[in-house]
């Protein structure tokens, strides 16, 4: 689990940064998603970039000014040689 991160702007679109090109096909909005308060799944899209070995999440909808929200990233991702992330990641967003 990452440290809380506060200020977030409501339309905040996550980067998250891989050490290794990643393979497409394993690939879900499954591995990246993002949780109100509640409990409830945000709607989000994912966006590969491979040049920059990097997955943007964009929600569709602002998020909510005051609310804490939490990015989860799945460890179904793989890399081309089929290799998977060791663990889940789990951070916590607070939106200004």
């Amino acid at each position: 689990e990452k440290e809380t991160v506060t200020g977030v702007p409501a339309t905040k679109e996550w980067a998250v940064k891989f050490n290794k090109s990643l393979d497409e096909q394993t690939l879900s909005e499954m591995d990246f998603v993002v949780l109100d308060a509640d409990g409830n799944v945000v709607e989000t899209t994912i966006q590969y970039e491979d040049a920059k070995r990097t997955v943007k999440v964009v929600p569709l909808q602002p998020y909510k000014s005051g609310q804490t929200y939490t990015l989860y990233i799945g460890k179904g991702i793989k890399d081309f040689k089929g290799l998977s992330l060791k663990k889940a990641v789990k951070m916590k967003f607070v939106v200004k």
